[in-house]
């Protein structure tokens, strides 16, 4: 758990290694949704986590990763079972 203060303006500043996980960028749109005395955040248009495009993303695992890249990675694996 992290704990960061507010700034007078309602500000929170999201610790880097959570917006790299999250595949966050500067600028991109998040939802905040109150429940249950939660605060929930979440990205609006799901990025993929190795290339940061928002085109034809899909989720896999909370992640988000293009179709690009995933075609990549499963030519990737068929090389590395080749050796």
């Amino acid at each position: 758990m992290v704990q960061k203060k507010m700034s007078t303006h309602g500000a929170v500043n999201i610790p880097v290694q959570m917006r790299r996980s999250m595949g966050l960028q500067p600028k991109d749109v998040i939802e905040l949704e109150e429940k249950d005395g939660a605060l929930i955040l979440r990205p609006r248009e799901i990025r993929c986590a190795f290339c940061g495009t928002d085109e034809d993303v899909l989720k896999l695992k909370g992640k988000g990763i293009c179709v690009s890249c995933l075609e990549k990675a499963q030519e990737q694996k068929g090389e590395d079972n080749e050796d």
